[in-house]
């Protein structure tokens, strides 16, 4: 009880500056009316990783003229209330699980953001089970053919932490995989706005998936090698080489073994 009590003292600090830090934000916001973009919607699910600098994230949204709207979870609730997130984001509409749900709405709704895709929704979602908010609305999003993204750093974490399991983090990668296949775009702690932007005029043209990767992130492993090589990454190398050369304890998910022998390409652990 006294930890909830506590989380909810940090995350009203954190709100009540990132919402003084932002009222320029929402004059920004109706500067660009005139220019409005594609309406998003916003699943909210996990309290305790909405950190200042994910909410700042998600404020760049509106300063890029997206008409937001946001959904939160009963969990993320019984944390942060709608009134809120009305005061930090200047949404829209504001729903909450536990309120009947506007379908039409989400109907004309062109894209849905996840920033905080849990491990237990991915699994549902390539099971095909989609028996709460979470999975159902990204499963409607996707049956639509509307644009899912989503933050897959979360996605890596349980309770915030890594593991050293092998197989367990070949499962996750996997998952990821599935998940892409099935039209989920996932951001990587990009810049939301501009990443959206792109991602929002690609889907117009009526062009394919997206690969979203952070510059950053392709750096080092080019530097320091992969730690999970997926099938992703042996698609990349089709056409240009017959060989990949990975770090000795690097995991290569089955997929991606498949794959790479399928496409005739070679896996040299040194």
């Amino acid at each position: 009880m006294e930890n909830n009590l506590l989380v909810q003292e940090i995350l009203k600090g954190i709100i009540h500056k990132v919402a003084k830090d932002g009222d320029n934000g929402e004059q920004s916001a109706h500067r660009k009316e005139e220019n409005k973009k594609a309406s998003i919607l916003i699943l909210l699910s996990d309290p305790h990783s909405f950190t200042e600098d994910k909410i700042k994230q998600l404020k760049t949204l509106k300063r890029y003229g997206y008409e937001l709207s946001i959904m939160l979870t009963q969990g993320f609730e019984k944390e942060i209330n709608k009134e809120q997130m009305r005061k930090v984001f200047y949404v829209k509409s504001t729903y909450a699980e536990n309120e009947e749900k506007p379908w039409n709405y989400f109907e004309k709704t062109d894209l849905l953001l996840v920033p905080f895709l849990s491990q237990n929704t991915g699994a549902k979602l390539r099971m095909g089970i989609h028996d709460e908010i979470e999975s159902s609305l990204v499963w409607e999003f996707l049956w639509q053919g509307k644009v899912v993204a989503a933050d897959s750093n979360n996605f890596r974490l349980r309770q915030g932490r890594t593991t050293n399991n092998p197989v367990l983090k070949g499962m996750v990668e996997e998952t990821l995989e599935h998940l892409q296949r099935m039209g989920i775009h996932f951001l990587n702690d990009m810049n939301y706005g501009t990443i959206l932007q792109n991602l929002c005029n690609h889907s117009k043209k009526g062009e394919g998936q997206l690969l979203l990767t952070n510059e950053s992130e392709q750096k080092n492993e080019r530097k320091h090698g992969k730690n999970v090589v997926t099938e992703r990454d042996i698609i990349h190398l089709v056409g240009k080489t017959n060989e990949m050369v990975i770090p000795k304890d690097c995991i290569v998910t089955p997929l991606a073994r498949d794959k790479a022998r399928d496409k005739g390409i070679t896996l040299i652990r040194r």
